[in-house]
């Protein structure tokens, strides 16, 4: 075993390829390799998956928001110049 591991005691368990199958996929849904995913599940007992995907479509309605306000205080700053001179 290397000596630069931060996790030094091996752990083993049995299962059937049913609950192998199970496990991996579950472990890919989260995004995690088998290791962290079980370590993981084993410690804090349940691993929640946020969806970002709503998060993201409001950010972009607000950036287009954002970038409409920016042209329409343009134009008036434009007609502020033009009824100054």
């Amino acid at each position: 075993m290397p000596k630069n591991r931060k996790r030094k005691v091996h752990l083993n368990f049995y299962v059937n390829p049913d609950e192998e199958f199970m496990i991996r996929e579950k472990a890919a849904s989260c995004h995690k390799n088998l290791s962290d995913y079980l370590r993981m599940i084993s410690i804090k007992g349940a691993i929640y998956e946020v969806n970002f995907h709503e998060l993201d479509e409001l950010s972009k309605q607000l950036s287009q928001l954002r970038f409409e306000f920016n042209r329409i205080g343009n134009n008036i700053n434009q007609v502020a110049k033009k009824k100054s001179i």
